[in-house]
C-alpha cells in the first residue's frame, strides 16, 4: 500500500515540475511498473494461503522481480539518463528517443513471458516472449545509434561519472542481448 501511495504522490508532484516531456514519460512508466510489481507479493500471499503450488509461487516471485528490474529500475534509470543527456544532446528527445521509449514501454509487460519459459509454457507464450525479445533488440539498435550520434556532446561529467554511465549502458546492452 505504501508503494502505491508513493507512486501516486510522486506522479502528482511530477506534474508541476519543469521536467522535459520525454523524462516525464520515463518516470510515469517507471511508476506504473513499480505499482504493477506490487501484484507479485499479493499473489504470493494468496498462493501460499491457498496452497497453489510451486509454479504459481515461482511465477509470482518472477512477476515481482521482472517489473522491479525491467520496469521500475530500468525506466527510472532511463529517466535519470534522459534528464542529464537531453540538455546536451537534443537528438535524444527527437523521433529516435520517442521510439526508444515506445518500444521499451510496449514490451515490458509481454517480456514477462521470458521469465516463465522455464516451465515449458504453451506456444503462444513462447511467441509473445520471442516478439518482446525481437522488439527490445530493435530498441537496443536505436539506443546504440543515439549513443553514436551524440558521442561528442556528452555533458561535462567527471571521469568517474562517465565510467559509471558507460558501465550502466554496457549492463543494459548485455541485459537486452
Amino acid at each position: 500500500v505504501f508503494s502505491w501511495w508513493f507512486a501516486w504522490r510522486y506522479y502528482k508532484d511530477m506534474q508541476g515540475s519543469t521536467l522535459r516531456p520525454l523524462v516525464r514519460k520515463w518516470i510515469a512508466a517507471a511508476l506504473l511498473f513499480y505499482v504493477l510489481s506490487g501484484v507479485g507479493p499479493v499473489l504470493l500471499g494468496y498462493c501460499m494461503s491457498h496452497h497453489l503450488g510451486q509454479v504459481v509461487y515461482f511465477n509470482s516471485v518472477y512477476f515481482f522481480l521482472h517489473f522491479q528490474y525491467n520496469g521500475w529500475f530500468s525506466f527510472a534509470l532511463a529517466a535519470l539518463f534522459f534528464h542529464i543527456v537531453v540538455k546536451q544532446a537534443p537528438a535524444w528527445e527527437g523521433n529516435r528517443g520517442r521510439w526508444l521509449f515506445r518500444l521499451l514501454a510496449m514490451t515490458c509487460i509481454p517480456a514477462y513471458c521470458l521469465s516463465v519459459l522455464w516451465m515449458s509454457p504453451p506456444q503462444w507464450v513462447v511467441a509473445v516472449a520471442a516478439w518482446a525479445a525481437v522488439v527490445q533488440g530493435f530498441a537496443l539498435l536505436i539506443f546504440i545509434s543515439l549513443i553514436w550520434r551524440c558521442r561528442h556532446r556528452w555533458p561535462g561529467l567527471s571521469g568517474e561519472s562517465k565510467w559509471l554511465w558507460r558501465l550502466s549502458g554496457l549492463a543494459w546492452v548485455i541485459k537486452i542481448a
